[in-house]
């Protein structure tokens, strides 16, 4: 140690109370940055957690078509599952057909409790996931783009897309006279039949006794009429 380095500590410590005093400083300073650095640490990982958790939750919530691609029928009930890391937003649900909104429900995951009169309510288990369920309106037959949106309460939403088809067999009803009647009127027979697209003529076929005849289409009622020219046969 040079003159000048002792003197200096000399200095000091005179002006410190002495050399316990300056000892009890350093020990003290040396407390203070172990506990700066357990602080700093502590930050740090913090940090790390917060934008770990923003990036796992950036992508958005996942969704998964449940109920199908093919209907057939022209009002087809549409089910969507969605989970997240994040609780999903409620509100943000939107299905849309051909690019048009439809009526759409979101409920989050859980199961059903009976109340003391039988009425049932539903208790949720998880804010984190949950069904989207969408009813369409009169579909015609062939495909359909379905695009559903969901959102978390971070503001991260995630839109997906389907293709569905529709092929909707057509309905018979009101036959005139009916399946199993006793009927005197020997002039014919006629049954309507609805579907939702175009009915085309050249398709129907009209028997009587496993043998083909000639059946006239009204396209605007849907009305399918036979009239044999000499009367049905008993029997």
């Amino acid at each position: 140690m040079s003159v000048v380095q002792a003197k200096s500590i000399a200095v000091l410590s005179h002006f410190m109370g002495g050399g316990e005093n300056l000892e009890k400083i350093f020990r003290e300073s040396v407390k203070w940055r172990k506990a700066l650095a357990v602080l700093m640490l502590f930050l740090a990982v913090t940090v790390q957690m917060i934008v770990t958790s923003h990036a796992l939750a950036a992508n958005g919530p996942s969704l998964t078509l449940t109920s199908g691609t093919y209907y057939s029928t022209a009002w087809p009930i549409l089910w969507f599952s969605a989970s997240s890391t994040v609780q999903l937003n409620s509100n943000s649900a939107i299905i849309q057909i051909d690019g048009q909104p439809i009526s759409t429900t979101f409920t989050y995951r859980g199961h059903d409790e009976v109340n003391f009169d039988g009425s049932n309510y539903w208790v949720v288990d998880s804010y984190l996931s949950g069904t989207i369920v969408g009813t369409t309106h009169n579909l015609h037959d062939g495909s359909h783009t379905v695009t559903v949106t969901i959102a978390d309460n971070n503001g991260n939403s995630t839109t997906n897309q389907w293709t569905i088809t529709v092929s909707q067999i057509p309905v018979f009803t009101s036959p005139n006279p009916v399946n199993g009647a006793v009927t005197t009127d020997k002039s014919g027979f006629s049954v309507q039949v609805t579907d939702n697209d175009t009915i085309d003529a050249s398709s129907i076929v009209a028997t009587t006794d496993n043998a083909q005849v000639p059946a006239a289409f009204n396209a605007s009622t849907g009305i399918i009429t036979y009239k044999p020219t000499s009367g049905l046969s008993d029997g």
